[in-house]
C-alpha cells in the first residue's frame, strides 16, 4: 500500500482456530494501539495528523522449522508513519500459530492404537520495528517491501498449560501487492519470511490477505 502521508494500522486476523491465550493478547494489544494512533497530533502548528490508515490481514503460517511444525494461524499489528512519500516506519505486534503436535493413544493393557492425541501446541509473540517501502508506480497497484527487528516470545502448551517458553530475537522480511479502491480502501496479498535466532523455532512463514481502510480526513 502506497504510503500518502497517513499513519497506518496493520492488524491481523487468523486463518484458522486461535488458541485463548494467543486471542486474548492480539485483541489487547489491538485495542491499546488503535486507541493511542486515534489521538495522536502532528508536529505541525497547531494541525492535527489525518486519521490512521487500518490494514486486517487474514492469513497463515507455514513451513515452520521445528516441531510441532504442521502452521496455523497468524495475526499482526503496527502502527507506521510516513516520513517520505514511499517510506512509512513504526512499532509492530505480532501473534503466529506454529502449529499442534500429534500423537497416538494406546490401550495401557494390550497397546492396541486407540486413535491420534493432540500433542505440544507452539505460538510466537511479540515485537518489532517495522518499515515498509513502496515502488514509485502509476494506477492503483502498489507493490511494497517490508521488514522488520524485534522479540519473538515462543511458547510450548499442552491443552492450554505451559509447559516451555523463551525469548529470541529475530527479523523478517516481506512483500505485497497492493490495490487501491479510491483513496481510503485497499486489498491485496502478502508474504513474510521470519528468521529467529534459538535452538527451537528456526524460521516461518507468513502469507495473507490485507484489507485497509484510512480513517479521517
Amino acid at each position: 500500500m502506497r504510503s500518502t502521508g497517513e499513519p497506518r494500522i496493520v492488524a491481523g486476523i487468523s486463518k484458522t482456530r486461535l488458541s485463548p491465550v494467543l486471542g486474548s493478547r492480539v485483541a489487547l494489544w489491538a485495542g491499546l494501539i488503535g486507541a493511542v494512533s486515534l489521538v495522536v497530533q502532528g508536529p505541525g502548528a497547531g494541525e492535527a495528523v489525518a486519521g490512521p490508515m487500518l490494514v486486517a490481514n487474514a492469513g497463515g503460517t507455514a513451513a515452520v522449522l521445528g516441531e510441532p511444525n504442521g502452521g496455523g494461524a497468524s495475526l499482526g499489528l503496527a502502527a507506521l508513519w510516513p516520513f517520505d512519500p514511499y517510506f512509512a516506519f513504526g512499532p509492530a505486534r505480532f501473534a503466529d500459530d506454529l502449529g499442534t503436535g500429534a500423537g497416538r493413544l494406546a490401550d495401557p493393557n494390550d497397546h492396541t492404537d486407540l486413535g491420534a492425541v493432540a500433542g505440544i501446541h507452539r505460538e510466537a509473540v511479540g515485537g518489532a520495528w517495522r518499515l515498509d517501502a513502496w515502488l514509485p508506480v502509476r494506477g492503483p497497484w502498489s507493490p511494497y517491501a517490508s521488514g522488520t527487528w524485534g522479540i519473538y516470545h515462543v511458547t510450548d502448551d499442552f491443552l492450554g498449560t505451559r509447559t516451555h517458553s523463551l525469548n529470541s530475537t529475530g527479523w523478517s522480511l516481506g512483500a505485497g501487492l497492493d490495490y487501491r479502491f479510491g483513496n481510503a480502501v485497499t486489498v491485496g496479498p502478502s508474504v513474510r519470511y521470519h528468521r529467529l535466532f534459538n535452538d527451537r523455532v528456526g524460521r516461518y512463514i507468513g502469507i495473507g490477505l490485507d484489507v485497509g481502510w484510512r480513517l479521517g480526513p
